[in-house]
């Protein structure tokens, strides 16, 4: 319950943000006088690239949330096996790091993920003609 009320701050306040970086695209690029024939092209335009920030804000949360509780699990399990077979410990350490570096290479791939949002958005062709 208490993980709620955090998701639905995060996602209200992502939302927010989102709206008003729309607000100041159209503002700062629109002149006062093309404002009127502009605004629909500008708020499509605006929008995507508020949804796509969204998108890689989240891509990079999830994916960062995911491995660091993987990571966690597996050194709490290397820890407590280490603590009840001592002898085993040099081989427990070379597989809890190996496991630990393809979890890394996970929230690598997440924040791959979102600078091709960021920078090069594949969907930027279809949704900004």
């Amino acid at each position: 319950m208490k993980y709620l009320v955090f998701i639905l701050t995060f996602l209200s306040v992502s939302v927010y943000g989102v709206k008003c970086f729309a607000a100041k695209a159209i503002a700062a690029t629109a002149p006062v006088q093309q404002h009127a024939a502009n605004s629909s092209v500008l708020l499509s335009k605006s929008l995507f690239f508020g949804l796509s920030a969204l998108g890689g804000g989240l891509a990079i949360g999830l994916g960062v949330i995911g491995a660091g509780v993987g990571m966690g699990n597996a050194v709490r399990g290397a820890l407590e096996s280490m603590g009840r077979n001592p002898g085993m410990e040099k081989k427990l350490i070379v597989w809890m790091i190996t496991g630990m570096a393809i979890m890394e290479s996970l929230a690598l791939y997440a924040l791959l993920i979102t600078f091709i949002l960021f920078y090069a958005n594949p969907f930027k062709g279809i949704f900004l003609k």
